[in-house]
């Protein structure tokens, strides 16, 4: 049989792209066939952190009591609610010839760089990536900074971007022209997105998401927060800009050299609006972004102007036709 789990999230669990990427990954898995096992999720505030990981343990293992030899399991990462014994129960039930498929948002390891996340992390996670059977990661560039068995591991390329009633005259009245400002959707705080702070003057950039601090800046126009279905039909500008980290010369931090492993969410957003993309040269996703002819590469955002001012209306279109073409396959969750 073919199963996969099922997280039931508390509501501040299901904001922006966290939510809507588990969600379609859900939706595709069942099209396959696979069936739901549920772990409903609780908001144990005020619980020890030490007594949630028990917690937690137990209920996992409750719900994967039923697998049987043969049996597979999908599995997305990190949980929603994450235990530190997460890889004793993979392992018990691998054990009993459970195949555990693992598709993988984000690594602990690969993202911190000290702490004491980063110690306890770097104990944990590699016992969950070693108990498993196959895992699907980003892109290339992760496969190989994680240094496992090439063998285990399959590269996804892009998220989909699932929009089963999708009106692409909604998104063509917002005007998607070359001639409109650079879109920023996301998680807009600045101790994430400090570069926001640091936008080239030359540029008009329309912003999506939450956390923003408006600092009054004339080319800067904050859009507000849309849910993730109704993102789309409020999204209006040029280019889709994927960019992270603490600078608006190149993307540095730990956030910004994140950018060279793994697949932002918002990239698919951008394409399955068939909106083209503006993408770090050195991110992951510019080899998707190139190879599909899809966006430009840039290394500084004081790149951008120019870029577009000497760009003609046929290349634009060009950009704009492959975006598009992309975008369908993202909705229609054919990655």
């Amino acid at each position: 049989m073919k199963y996969y789990v099922r997280e039931i999230p508390y509501e501040s669990q299901m904001r922006g792209a966290w939510g809507k990427a588990r969600g379609d990954i859900n939706a595709i898995l069942e099209f396959m066939g696979f069936i739901p096992l549920s772990i409903q999720q609780s908001n144990h505030k005020g619980i020890h952190k030490y007594t949630r990981n028990i917690v937690y343990r137990d209920v996992w293992e409750k719900t994967l009591s039923i697998l049987k030899q043969g049996d597979q399991l999908v599995v997305q990462y990190p949980p929603l609610e994450n235990t530190v014994f997460l890889s004793q129960c993979l392992h018990r039930i691998s054990q009993k010839g459970v195949k555990i498929i693992l598709i993988v948002h984000d690594l602990v390891i690969l993202v911190e760089k000290k702490g004491l996340k980063k110690l306890i992390y770097s104990i944990t996670e590699p016992k969950v990536l070693n108990s498993v059977t196959k895992m699907i990661v980003h892109n290339d560039h992760m496969a190989r900074r994680l240094k496992l068995d090439e063998s285990k591991l399959i590269s996804l390329q892009i998220f989909d971007y699932l929009l089963p009633h999708f009106q692409r005259n909604q998104i063509d009245s917002n005007n998607i022209r070359k001639e409109k400002p650079i879109i920023i959707a996301g998680n807009l705080d600045p101790k994430k997105t400090q570069y926001l702070y640091h936008l080239p003057n030359e540029c008009e950039f329309n912003l999506f998401g939450v956390g923003y601090i408006d600092d009054g800046r004339k080319n800067v126009h904050y859009q507000g927060s849309y849910a993730p279905d109704e993102l789309p039909y409020a999204l209006n500008g040029s280019f889709g800009l994927v960019w992270d980290g603490d600078s608006a010369e190149s993307c540095i931090g730990k956030y910004g050299d994140y950018l060279k492993i793994n697949n932002p969410h918002k990239t698919s957003l951008y394409l399955a609006c068939g909106i083209p993309i503006v993408i770090w040269k050195q991110a992951a996703m510019a080899d998707f972004i190139l190879e599909n002819q899809c966006g430009i590469a840039v290394e500084s955002l004081f790149e951008i102007r120019e870029r577009i001012d000497t760009m003609s209306e046929k290349e634009y279109k060009k950009l704009k036709i492959n975006a598009q073409r992309i975008g369908q396959r993202l909705r229609e969750g054919k990655f």
